[in-house]
């Protein structure tokens, strides 16, 4: 589906870990998270992403759910999971110099996604999710500056889509957003309908 990342939440934890780690190995995009550990106990995870975004650097940080710490007993490891406050504002100290910009994909709460946004310097923007609702997206005052806030829906029933607009510093200063539903209107990608199949799984 051409995904850049994928912030690891606690449900894509749920499995034996190795039937997780091969899924995660499989991936063909970063799985991020910056506090869930120890380093290398699962593959293909990493802190942040750098991309090159119409002549920005952009950083992706992921940030995974507490609740993480009860799949040890399904994955059959150890897992340690950091406080998000404090290994998020270690990650953006790490990239502050080389990313003008920083977006958090975040598997938390829309009360802990503020929290964040309210006391760790330097988040552009937070994507995450909210308890399954679509929400529009909202400004939150952060340390230095204002931070966006924007939720997502589940079982891929709508697309959101949120364009934000930076200063030559890397300062949000304007933001749109939309939501398609993706309704029958919307032709069914074919190779997502056979892999769906394959899994005896309804389109």
């Amino acid at each position: 589906m051409g995904y850049d990342a994928m912030a690891v939440g606690d449900r894509d934890l749920n499995r034996e870990a190795a039937v997780v780690a091969a899924l995660f190995q499989a991936a063909e995009f970063p799985l991020l998270s910056a506090n869930l550990g120890p380093a290398g106990v699962l593959p293909n995870i990493r802190p942040y992403l750098l991309r090159e975004v119409n002549g920005q650097t952009v950083a992706i940080i992921g940030v995974t759910s507490p609740i993480a710490l009860q799949r040890s007993d399904t994955l059959g490891v150890t897992l340690e999971v950091e406080s998000t406050v404090r290994a998020v504002g270690r990650v953006v100290e790490e990239v502050r110099d080389s990313a003008a910009v920083v977006i958090l994909l975040s598997s938390l709460g829309d009360e802990a996604n503020e929290t964040l946004a309210e006391q760790v310097s330097g988040i552009d923007a937070i994507i995450g999710a909210a308890g399954g609702r679509q929400t529009r997206p909202r400004v939150v005052a952060g340390p230095a500056g204002q931070v966006v806030l924007q939720s997502s829906g589940v079982q891929g029933r709508s697309l959101g889509v949120l364009v934000l607009q930076f200063d030559a510093q890397g300062q949000v200063v304007d933001f749109s957003w939309s939501l398609q539903d993706l309704t029958s209107e919307i032709a069914d990608d074919q190779q997502m309908v056979l892999i769906m199949q394959k899994y005896g799984v309804k389109p």
